[in-house]
């Protein structure tokens, strides 16, 4: 993860970051190199990436060997094991499935009718599953917005529906509507996943009495505009840099509210008002957030972005990026995540099986 470092000199305005450089995971990793938290992966180099008061951002690569002094302390940062979500101890990266309860999400397999939830939810758990996402409002690019009274009208019934599962699933509510975090919370959902990172009006205020009071994890997932918006031109002077900024700021506000960092999970909101480039980029420095002191979720399954690098027709519809969903969350879980939330479970699981026969033969 990035570790930022602001000058004292507050007219330079110069910032640094540390940037894991992650081993190849089928490479016997060299005496010198450290572990980055529970991933399994290792590094032996950083990028010091320097932020230039116009903004500008610099890179150069240094052996962990190399870095003393308050340098060598944060690189030290990255092997600190983050909290557990949920509670859940047993693997790592978890997988979060998503199950929509829209008519128009992106993905319609994802979609769900009530009568089948309990159906469902038992063959995604039995596919792998960790946690159960569930969303009821499509916030796929272009999407319009629900109102909470329709977005509850659809949520209730599943909440209700997945009662009947025993023994419970952990469940995940994808939404941006704080008038609805007690609500969920209150039919079984342990935690908030929200695309605005709580920053709607009392979305902090409301996430925190939550938080204070039962055993509730917060989402805070970055995004650039809204749904209806957010693919007109995304800019950023440095993807990783300004993620990694806002999501400091993000956490000290949380903190500020009552929220303790240990009950936050950082998402730096791929395909959310970014290019392929910036999803590629930040894909490539993932392990940059990872000395924020919480876990890293990374969410790429089935998205736009992927048809953009495979030109085949069919790679154009969501149905068609299995495969490139599948390598992206290798590629995630190698970079540190700690959960990955996707559409297939079963398929992601294979991969990360293949990941970590590659590790044990190494």
């Amino acid at each position: 993860m990035i570790v930022s470092i602001i000058s004292q000199y507050t007219e330079c305005m110069t910032q640094e970051y540390l940037e894991p450089i992650i081993c190849a995971p089928w490479h016997t990793p060299p005496p010198t190199a450290l572990p980055l938290a529970n991933s399994g992966s290792f590094f032996n180099t950083v990028n010091l990436a320097t932020r230039a008061s116009n903004n500008t951002v610099q890179r150069r690569q240094i052996p962990v060997t190399h870095l003393t002094g308050d340098l060598k302390s944060r690189a030290e940062q990255f092997t600190q094991i983050p909290p557990p979500v949920a509670n859940l101890n047993s693997r790592n990266p978890l997988v979060m499935s998503i199950i929509n309860l829209t008519p128009d999400s992106f993905h319609p397999p994802s979609r769900a009718r009530t009568d089948d939830i309990p159906r469902l939810a038992e063959k995604h758990i039995s596919d792998g599953a960790d946690i159960l996402d569930l969303g009821a409002e499509s916030t796929r690019p272009g999407a319009q917005e629900i109102t909470p009274e329709q977005e509850w009208r659809r949520l209730q019934p599943a909440l209700a529906a997945l009662r009947q599962n025993k023994p419970a699933p952990v469940i995940s509510i994808d939404t941006r509507k704080p008038e609805l975090f007690a609500a969920a919370a209150n039919n079984g959902a342990q935690i908030l996943n929200d695309i605005s990172g709580f920053t709607r009006p009392n979305a902090l205020k409301h996430a925190a009495e939550l938080v204070n009071t039962r055993p509730v994890w917060l989402v805070c997932m970055h995004s650039q505009g809204t749904p209806e918006t957010m693919q007109n031109d995304p800019r950023y002077h440095d993807v990783t840099a300004d993620i990694h900024d806002w999501f400091s700021a993000r956490l000290a506000a949380m903190e500020t509210a009552g929220i303790p960092r240990q009950r936050v999970i950082l998402d730096p909101g791929f395909g959310f008002g970014k290019t392929l480039q910036h999803n590629l980029a930040l894909l490539q420095n993932l392990a940059a957030f990872c000395s924020l002191g919480c876990p890293v979720l990374a969410g790429l399954s089935r998205k736009s972005w992927i048809g953009r690098i495979d030109p085949h027709p069919d790679a154009q519809s969501p149905a068609g990026r299995l495969a490139g969903s599948a390598a992206a969350a290798v590629v995630a879980a190698a970079h540190g995540a700690s959960v990955l939330r996707v559409h297939d479970p079963r398929e992601t699981r294979q991969a990360l099986a293949v990941l970590d026969a590659l590790r044990a033969g190494s």
